[in-house]
């Protein structure tokens, strides 16, 4: 039995092709509009009133988000496009699980989970903003899932000689 997948290729690579625009088109005015309103709240005009600054410290928290949700779609579409550049270096891991665990203990504290960090001496030679981005991602999602009150455990240890750490 023989599928002609043609029609499917064609539509992912639309879909490839729509994401890659649109993250880039949305990167620019975000980033204007951040900066705007960035400025607004910093005190650019006096005298605004407590409710008027409230709401520009909410506007500028949903466009950081929005900007870290659009930097993540371009990412997605330069690993799909195979054109994701890495820069590995030697880092240490336990620098790496204290940046990243201090990267989201406002929200765990929000939710009263106590994270637990153990240490490691070991060393591993990767990109530090992708291990970063993997890193707080995993923890966000632990923090996001754990029972309030409880813990989260960060920890890394040796795989096996070949320098995978887990």
């Amino acid at each position: 039995i023989f599928h002609d997948i043609t029609e499917h290729r064609t539509v992912e690579q639309e879909r490839k092709s729509f994401l890659a625009m649109i993250s880039s088109d949305l990167q620019k005015p975000l980033v204007q509009i951040s900066e705007s309103v960035e400025k607004l709240s910093l005190g650019a005009v006096e005298g605004l009133p407590d409710k008027a600054r409230e709401r520009l410290n909410i506007a500028e928290r949903n466009l950081k988000r929005l900007l870290v949700l659009v930097k993540d779609l371009i990412q997605v579409s330069e690993m799909e496009s195979g054109n994701i550049e890495l820069n590995g270096t030697m880092l240490c891991v336990n620098e790496l699980l204290t940046r990243s665990a201090s990267e989201i203990q406002q929200t765990a504290e929000a939710r009263g989970i106590q994270m637990e960090l153990g240490s490691s001496n070991l060393q591993v030679y990767a990109d530090p903003d992708k291990v970063m981005q993997v890193l707080v991602n995993l923890l966000s999602n632990a923090v996001k899932f754990s029972p309030e009150k409880s813990s989260v455990r960060l920890f890394a240890e040796s795989a096996d000689r070949s320098g995978k750490f887990v």
